[in-house]
C-alpha cells in the first residue's frame, strides 16, 4: 500500500506541473510541498492502523477492510485542503478523482466485510490458539506441511503438544495449557555434523572446478574431491536449507552452532552423505567420523578419521561405545558424559559439539 500510494503521488506531482504550466521554482516547490504533505498522511495513516491493531474491530473487518475504510475517511478529511471551484458549476479534476478513490475504498472495505462475514470458514477455537503459540517458521521439521497443519494435528489429537522443536519446552508448555494436558519434560536436540575432516587434515584426489552443489557430486569421480568418501564435501546445502542461520561452512566442513539450532532437522534432510544427526544437546562427547574403511585406508584419507581401534570401546565404563562396520558409535541413553572415550582416542575425533568460531 505504501508503495502505490506513494507512486500515485510521484504521477500526480507530475501531471500537476505539466497541465499548470509551473515555472522551474514553482516545480522545486510544489514538488517540496508535496513530499511533505504525503508524509504527513502516511504518518497519519500508520497511526491510525497502529490503534486499530489494538481496538475492538468485528473480526470481519480486520485487514484489507479496515484499510480501505480508514484510506476513504482520510479521502474525505483531506478534502478541506483542496479549493473547490464553485462559479462555473464545475469540480476540480482533483477532488472528482479523491471522491472516486474514496467511493471506491468505502464500497470495497464494505464488500470484503460483508464477504468475509457471510463466507467465514469456521476454525477451531483450539487450533487458532495453538497457531498463535507456535512460532510460524513452517520449517517442517514437526513433520508436517507447516504451523497451519501441525497446529490442526494438535488440536485433532493426531499431534503430541510437543511435537514442534523450534517452539521447544516454552511453546510445548503452552499449547499442553490449551488442550488441557501436561507436557512431559523433553529434552532439548541440536544438530551435529560427524565430520572433522577439515582442509588440513583431509587429502584431495583433485581440484574441483564446477558447480559447488552437494547433491551434485554424485554425478563426479569419486564423489568428489576429497579422498575421503564419507566426508563432508563442504559445499553448503545445509546452510541454505537451515532458516535459523545455525550451520556455516567453516574450512571445508560445515559446523553447527548449537546455540542457534532449532534442531528442525532440516539440515539432515539436505546432507547427501548423511552425516548430519541431531544429538541430545546436554551431550560433550560426540564421535567425528562415520568412515566405514579399515584403519590404513582412513590414515592415508585423513588425518582426523576414526580407525576402528576400539579403545573407547573397551575403556568407556558404562558399555556405551560401541565399534560397528570400523567406526565408533555412542549410545547417547547409556552414556555418561565421562569424557573417557575422548580422553583415551588415539585420533582425538571424539570430542563435543564444536563451537561456532
Amino acid at each position: 500500500l505504501p508503495l502505490i500510494t506513494t507512486n500515485c503521488a510521484v504521477l500526480g506531482v507530475a501531471l500537476i506541473n505539466v497541465t499548470k504550466n509551473y515555472s522551474i521554482l514553482e516545480v522545486v516547490v510544489n514538488g517540496f510541498a508535496t513530499a511533505v504533505g504525503f508524509l504527513i498522511a502516511i504518518v497519519l495513516m500508520a497511526g491510525i492502523r497502529e490503534k486499530t491493531e489494538y481496538n475492538d474491530i468485528p473480526e470481519s473487518f480486520k485487514g484489507s477492510p479496515i484499510v480501505l475504510l480508514t484510506a476513504c475517511l482520510m479521502a474525505i478529511a483531506f478534502f478541506w485542503f483542496l479549493r473547490i471551484e464553485i462559479g462555473g458549476g464545475h469540480m476540480n479534476g482533483v477532488i472528482l478523482a479523491a471522491l472516486i478513490v474514496g467511493g471506491t475504498g468505502l464500497i470495497l472495505g464494505l464488500f470484503l466485510g460483508l464477504a468475509d462475514k457471510k463466507f467465514k470458514v469456521e476454525v477451531d477455537e483450539k487450533e487458532a490458539l495453538i497457531r498463535a503459540e507456535l512460532p510460524g517458521n513452517n520449517c517442517g521439521g514437526c513433520g508436517y506441511a507447516g504451523c497451519d497443519a501441525v497446529a490442526k494435528a494438535i488440536a485433532e489429537g493426531e499431534a503430541d503438544v510437543d511435537v514442534c522443536p523450534v517452539g521447544g519446552a516454552e511453546a510445548a508448555a503452552k499449547i499442553a495449557s490449551i488442550m488441557g494436558k501436561e507436557a512431559k519434560p523433553g529434552v532439548r536436540m541440536t544438530a551435529f555434523v560427524r565430520c572433522a575432516g577439515t582442509c588440513g587434515k583431509t587429502r584431495s584426489n583433485y581440484e574441483y572446478y564446477g558447480v559447488r552443489d552437494c547433491a551434485v557430486m554424485e554425478f563426479v569421480p569419486s564423489g568428489g574431491p576429497k579422498s575421503c568418501i564419507y566426508g563432508c564435501l563442504g559445499y553448503g546445502n545445509c546452510v541454505k536449507a537451515c532458516k535459523f542461520d545455525a550451520i556455516h561452512v567453516m574450512d571445508g566442513i560445515a559446523v553447527v552452532d548449537k546455540e542457534k539450532c532449532k534442531a528442525c532437522g532440516a539440515c539432515v534432510a539436505q546432507c547427501p552423505k548423511h552425516l548430519i544427526e541431531l544429538v541430545p544437546y546436554e551431550m560433550d562427547h560426540l564421535v567425528q567420523c562415520v568412515s566405514k574403511d579399515k584403519g590404513k585406508a582412513v590414515m592415508q584419507a585423513c588425518r582426523a578419521g576414526c580407525i576402528g581401534c576400539r579403545k573407547c570401546e573397551k575403556e568407556c565404563p558404562t558399555g556405551a561405545v560401541s565399534v560397528t562396520d570400523n567406526i565408533a558409535n555412542i549410545d547417547y541413553g547409556g552414556c555418561a558424559n565421562c569424557g573417557v572415550c575422548a580422553q583415551v582416542c588415539p585420533r582425538k575425533i571424539i570430542t563435543g559439539v564444536p563451537e561456532k568460531r
